[in-house]
Parts: structure tokens; sequence; C-alpha cells
């Protein structure tokens, strides 16, 4: 629905003129180029006209209010960007903050049309294109300023579903103690992936009791599939793989103690080989004890 909503939007604009101002083009003199209004449109060059140029490199900042829970949202209309494993070819990247120091929000390409989410008031946008003489038509986004960053808690809609190849998953306001009463889940859901590497940061923590306070994974897009795994207390998992093209996430927590809860990062895979090597290293189920059997 959202998205009909952006392209209705974008087809009135064309109806009374080019929605496109340059606030929001792109423009290597000016690099990053910073935006601190909300709603605003930007894109890819050449974007409506004719595909993007080769060895482009477009940098933004985009920036919402200061505040505690205030966030960014980068909301994508049309994607076409050259499709490659891992998006090592022609990209869009998103970083956490003001620069490409902080933490990789995702990077996409093909047709993924999810949105960014960022963990603070600042997002750090790049589109590169290589040499390689196989470009797309680009894209357009817009810039939605949160009270709360979404990409942390889908609370009780639905599930967030990530797409892009690689990204950051955690409780909300990690290593801040998370709120009470939540029920956040995600999807995980690469295009082409067959399977998914975990890697948890420190510190791992829960109220010890594992139907207060928890995380959860499934093979699967909801918890009735498969579960690889439950986690609670201080007994983190640390590497986790898994076999599939999707893996569902739910953290839980009740209104009683609140903890630091989880962060980690996902990555991907494309070849089983591959998922099984990592698997090696995986430490699944409550604790030491095994789950999932393969």
């Amino acid at each position: 629905m959202t998205s009909n909503v952006f392209l209705l939007c974008l087809s009135l604009g064309y109806a009374f003129g080019n929605p496109f101002s340059d606030e929001g083009a792109c423009d290597p003199a000016t690099r990053p180029r910073v935006i601190e209004a909300n709603n605003v449109m930007f894109w890819s060059p050449n974007f409506r006209e004719s595909n993007y140029p080769p060895n482009t490199l477009c940098e933004w900042v985009l920036r919402a209010p200061a505040g505690l829970d205030s966030g960014v949202e980068i909301r994508f209309g049309d994607f076409d960007v050259q499709t490659c494993n891992n998006c090592g070819c022609d990209y869009v990247e998103a970083f956490d903050g003001s620069d490409d120091s902080g933490e990789s929000l995702g990077r996409k390409c093909g047709a993924a049309t999810t949105p960014f989410f960022s963990f603070g008031n600042e997002v750090f946008l790049r589109f590169e294109s290589n040499d390689d003489g196989v470009e797309g038509e680009g894209f357009n986004a817009q810039t939605i300023h949160t009270m709360v960053a979404p990409r942390e808690c889908s609370l009780d809609y639905d599930p967030l579903v990530f797409t892009d190849a690689s990204g950051v998953v955690r409780s909300p306001g990690y290593p801040e103690p998370y709120l009470p009463n939540l029920n956040c889940r995600w999807i995980i859901s690469t295009p082409g992936a067959v399977g998914y590497k975990l890697i948890f940061d420190d510190p791992f923590s829960t109220e010890n009791c594992c139907t207060c306070d928890y995380l959860q994974l499934n093979r699967g897009t909801s918890a009735e599939d498969t579960r690889i795994g439950l986690w609670f207390g201080q007994d983190a998992p640390y590497h986790v793989g898994s076999f599939g093209p999707d893996l569902f996430v739910n953290f839980a927590s009740d209104s009683s103690t609140q903890w630091q809860g989880f962060q980690f990062t996902y990555e991907a895979l494309y070849d089983e080989a591959e998922v099984l090597e990592w698997m090696k290293f995986s430490r699944r189920g409550y604790g030491p004890r095994f789950i999932e059997k393969h």
C-alpha cells in the first residue's frame, strides 16, 4: 500500500511538472549532498531520461532532527540497478551516521525496493556504478523522518522484510536496555540466497527466562517453521548458520526487567558448500544444546 501511495504521488507530480528539485540531485561537485528536510525526493543521474552513466559516484547525508528517538527511512519508488552476487558491481549502500565509517545498513542492487531504516538521526547513502558497460535505469527515493527508527522493531505489525545481501538486526536501542512488551519480527529473504551466516556482537543480554525475554530464529518465514534455536539470558549464540532462502527472527520481551538485548550482522550465502562450512562454527539451540540437526 505504501509503495502504491508513493507512486501515485509521483504520478500526480509529473502531471503538474517534474516533482524532482535540485535539492536531491546527484552532484559530484558537492559530495556528500546534505538533505535535512523531510519528504525530499532524490535520484540517480539521468533518472526518467536514460540509464545512469558508468563510473558514477553519488553520496548523500540524510538527516532528521536530533533527538533520542528520531530516525530516517529511505523509501524507494523505482529501482533498477545492475544485478551482481553480493551487489559487487553497481550498488546502493546505506550507513548509519554521517559517513561510511558507521554500520552498514545494507547494500542493494537489482530490483530491491525494500527501504533502509536508520538507527540514529543520520544516514549516509552511496550510489556507485562501475565501468563494465552494464547500467540500469537507476532509482528514485524519498526521505521520511520517523519518531522511532522502524528498522529496530515491527511491533505488532507485519514482520520487517530485508532483501539486501547483508545487514544488521538488533533489539530496539541496543546496547541500551530494550523496552518492555515487545514482539519484534523480521524476515530475511535475499533473492538467490541458499543460506545465511550470522555473527552476534557482545553483549548478548536478556532476562534469564525462556518464556519472558528471548530471541528465536526459524528457517522460513514464520515462528511455525523449523526452529534453529532460542536464546535468552547471557547465553550468546555467537555464530549461526542456516540453510534455506528465508530466515525468520523473533525477539520478545515481557513487562518485568529489561536488559541490553542483542545485535547481529547477517550475510547471504549463495553456495551450499559455503553454508556447510559456516555451520561448522555455528552454535545452535538453547545454549549448547542442539535443536536442529542437519
